[in-house]
């Protein structure tokens, strides 16, 4: 298929390339709140093993 207008060309390479780059950022936008979700994640762990592990807060130190 041969498009013949010159305007028609350039538009659809303009949309290709404007939809492209949402596509990029949505997806960098994406990764970025996952990855910083499971470090919340990750964080939140190790204060509760931290927690549970210290000897101030373990109950055979209490007794």
């Amino acid at each position: 298929m041969q498009f013949r207008s010159f305007r028609l060309r350039i538009a659809l390479l303009s949309a290709a390339l404007a939809g492209s780059t949402l596509i990029g950022f949505g997806v960098t936008a994406w990764l970025q709140i996952s990855d910083a979700k499971r470090s919340r994640l990750d964080a939140q762990l190790e204060n509760r093993l931290f927690l549970v592990a210290s000897p101030r807060f373990s109950i055979a130190g209490s007794l």
